[in-house]
């Protein structure tokens, strides 16, 4: 599924009892519905907000995803690039090739690498879009094994392009750790190759 773009609007109109109201979109375009379960605080008539428009079960245009619209400039903010993630895969790659052309590491764990981070870009965009739709999310653990296990790549990638997994602490140190232990198994490899 493509990820839509983010718009902004107000609550023109908001039943709290029944739990749902229409947003007035900026670009005054017609108003929309929204339900409650849209919402991860309780919305109230007035407040600007960042949404999707999406499709309800009738096919209907409605918003969906709402962000607070304090929050969403928060996120606009802060959504620079890193960097040091891309500098970390630039210097890795060097790495491989200068392994690779010694001997020092045979020629199939360029592809394991390329599979993994494959595998790796598409999960983290699978879990981006659920936490979007609030469906079932991957577990954090299953992300941090495909990334031990050489998908580390395709995630600092994912986490750059979708903007998910880059402020949450606790998954942050789990993943760095996740990529020092494969380096880690890579060193071993190249050492047992040198044998």
């Amino acid at each position: 599924m493509a990820f839509l773009m983010r718009l902004t609007g107000s609550i023109v109109k908001w039943n709290e009892q029944k739990g749902y109201g229409f947003v007035k979109p900026d670009s005054n375009a017609k108003e929309l519905f929204i339900h409650i379960k849209e919402f991860d605080w309780r919305p109230e008539q007035g407040q600007k907000i960042s949404f999707v428009v999406g499709r309800d079960k009738q096919g209907r245009p409605c918003a969906q995803n709402a962000i607070l619209y304090g929050d969403y400039l928060k996120q606009q903010k802060g959504s620079s690039i890193n960097y040091v993630g891309f500098v970390f895969i630039a210097l890795f790659l060097i790495a491989m090739i200068y392994l690779v052309l010694s001997g020092l590491l045979t020629i199939w764990v360029v592809p394991v690498y390329v599979l993994m981070s494959l595998l790796s870009f598409s999960f983290y965009w699978y879990d981006k879009d659920a936490a979007q739709r609030k469906a079932w999310r991957l577990p954090e653990n299953m992300l941090h094994l495909i990334d031990v296990s050489g998908g580390w790549i395709g995630a600092i990638l994912a986490q750059q392009r979708y903007r998910h997994k880059t402020k949450k602490i606790s998954f942050r140190v789990g993943f760095w750790l996740s990529v020092l232990l494969n380096l880690g198994m890579l060193y071993l490899i190249s050492q047992n190759q040198m044998l």
